[in-house]
């Protein structure tokens, strides 16, 4: 090799190394990490890893360059907005753009509003406070600061690999004040709760921003309420996986709120009925937690069915599936399941149960052809219960085989494409998607796009005493459900669909009037909404980024300006069809 070429080599990696890695103590993430109130001896388990970058965003060297206006400098903080969908790092720096002190947004009646701003610190911010007053609007109508929930944005370490792991933006926390070490961000995160019965106009508001023997500063908070209230689909599902059900009424009930204020309507669990292991080996079960649960489950109002996981088998050498179908493959085994599940079906029936789909196996192709005839064999067995309704997840071609004997086909992001999806509905099979994250894409836009009947994502619970696994959306903590802005960012996913929705109601019922002002706006509609289908790629490559933003990695709409762009111009198509159809 070149000498120089060489030299040239050593010194960009050198300066890639400065910039993504850092000796434990000395990084001001790791120092925000620890003012976030990280336990120590995780912390301490840090030091086995490796620190990194993630993935580049969290350093913006070429605005380093922006030098204050020396009120900012005397204030010792900057106030700025960067959109919601867009992280914001310990280690990230305003654009000169994005310094301001408004914050403008809007909503139909009935929705969740973001409304989110974060601070740089010129030096150790102390004693932080974010306090607001009442939204004040037409007719000296007001909109309460009750309905208006302050979080900070807790900083968590998030797994690269088993060697490394960088700090992400991750839980929404409750606090009545807190610190910003110097040179670090911290992102204040408020959700304005617009009630069904809010008089449509023009509010404003004052959040106030403090720290410790600093001047005070005033945001100015702008909202338009729209006069829109949004439908709700019916027949699209969102069923995330709880690991281990809380066992407690009142935690169950908890989080069901949570999940239903994020636009979800259903779960997938397990913790309540015996594996497929123990149905084979019982001829009793004890369905207390499960009765529990429905009866909890019925009276939230969720409107989706329950997905059972208990019963799953898992494909793949580490998950030992091919001794798994050895074990199960006999005409025994499969008698004695049957039997299993004839008892659940029946015990639900009794006592009024909310629709179940059993999820009957996931990714049985992870161990090729004898994956794949097991399953088929395994699912013709559970059908001949009558009752069963089975859901499988495919991540491979050749899983495709199973989804004749299931009822629902769960598709990952290794077969999803216009090709797999036609032939889906072809056989008119309804499919959902599985793990190919939350975010305002995937939660909204893709699946109207893609006609798909629900989402399942892989998981809702973890730890936040260990390093977060980058999948979490939600941590159990003291008897609350503390959420990762995924679900802010799924929220919002789920109220486009919700917008969409609404418009395509309001065109079906137009399309039987005659007047011309009404055929012209259903005209409009129909315009809009075909160039949102048409920046909407159906295929999602395997190599696509799940968790890395709020709105997509996934390069059928990564222009994250667009969303807003294509929910105004459906809010006012919604508002303009309601008025000529009157």
């Amino acid at each position: 090799m070149n000498k120089s070429i060489l030299i040239f080599a050593v010194i960009v990696m050198n300066s890639f190394i400065c910039q993504t890695v850092y000796c434990e103590g000395q990084s001001p993430d790791i120092i925000a990490l620890e003012t976030d109130g990280e336990n120590k001896d995780f912390l301490s388990s840090l030091k086995l890893r490796e620190r990194v970058g993630a993935l580049g965003h969290d350093i913006y060297m070429e605005e380093k360059a922006l030098v204050f206006e020396k009120e900012l400098q005397d204030r010792g903080y900057v106030i700025f907005m960067r959109n919601y969908l867009e992280k914001v790092y310990p280690l990230s720096y305003p654009k000169k753009e994005e310094i301001k002190n408004e914050i403008n947004i809007y909503s139909a009646q009935g929705e969740y509003e973001p409304a989110v701003f974060a601070v740089y610190a010129l030096r150790q911010l102390n004693n932080v406070r974010v306090k607001i007053g009442d939204l004040t609007g037409p007719d000296k109508k007001t909109i309460s600061k009750n309905n208006i929930d302050i979080k900070v944005v807790r900083y968590v370490a998030q797994a690269g690999n088993k060697r490394s792991y960088s700090v992400e933006p991750g839980v929404l926390t409750s606090r009545e004040s807190t610190v910003v070490p110097e040179k670090t961000c911290k992102q204040f995160w408020l959700t304005v709760k617009v009630s069904q019965d809010a008089l449509p106009g023009d509010y404003q508001g004052q959040i106030e921003f403090s720290a410790e023997g600093l001047p005070v500063s005033v945001i100015t908070l702008k909202l338009k309420v729209l006069p829109i209230k949004l439908q709700i689909p019916q027949d699209v599902t969102y069923a995330h996986l709880y690991y281990d059900i809380p066992k407690n009424e009142k935690l169950q009930k908890k989080l069901l709120a949570v999940l239903k204020e994020h636009g979800m309507n259903s779960i997938s669990l397990t913790g309540i009925l015996p594996g497929y292991e123990a149905l084979i080996d019982t001829d009793k079960i004890d369905f207390n937690i499960a009765d529990s649960f429905m009866k909890v489950y019925k009276e939230a109002g969720m409107a989706g069915p329950v997905v059972l996981v208990d019963t799953i088998i898992q494909g793949g050498p580490s998950y030992g599936g091919i001794e798994k179908y050895k074990k199960l493959d006999t005409e025994e085994s499969l008698a004695k399941l049957k039997h299993g599940f004839k008892m659940v079906i029946e015990h639900a029936k009794e006592q009024g149960w909310p629709p179940v789909l059993f999820y009957g196996s996931a990714e049985l192709s992870n161990d090729g052809k004898v994956g794949v005839e097991f399953g088929k064999k395994l699912m013709k067995a559970m059908k001949e219960v009558k009752g069963v309704n089975i859901a499988v997840s495919i991540n491979r071609p050749e899983g495709l085989e199973i989804i004749p004997w299931v009822d629902v086909v769960m598709y990952n992001k290794g077969v999803i494409n216009e090709e797999t999806i036609n032939r889906t509905k072809k056989i008119g099979k309804p499919f959902w998607f599985t793990s190919i994250g939350v975010n305002r894409f995937t939660e909204g836009v893709y699946l109207w796009r893609t006609g798909a009947a629900g989402r399942r994502q892989y998981k809702l619970n973890g730890s936040m005493q260990k390093i977060d696994d980058m999948l979490t959306l939600i941590y159990p903590v003291d008897e609350e459900f503390l959420c990762h802005i995924k679900m802010e960012w799924g929220r919002e996913g789920s109220e486009d669909y919700r917008y969409i929705y609404t418009l395509e109601s309001l065109i079906k019922k137009a399309k039987d009037k005659k007047e011309k002002t009404v055929l012209s706006a259903v005209s409009r509609a129909e315009i809009l909404l075909g160039e949102l289908k048409n920046e909407t790629e159906v295929d999602f490559p395997l190599e696509s980024a799940v968790d890395n933003s709020g709105w997509a990695d996934h390069p059928g709409f990564s222009d994250i300006n667009r969303y807003e762009y294509f929910r105004w111009n459906i809010a006012q198509s919604i508002i303009e069809l309601q008025a000529v159809s009157r």
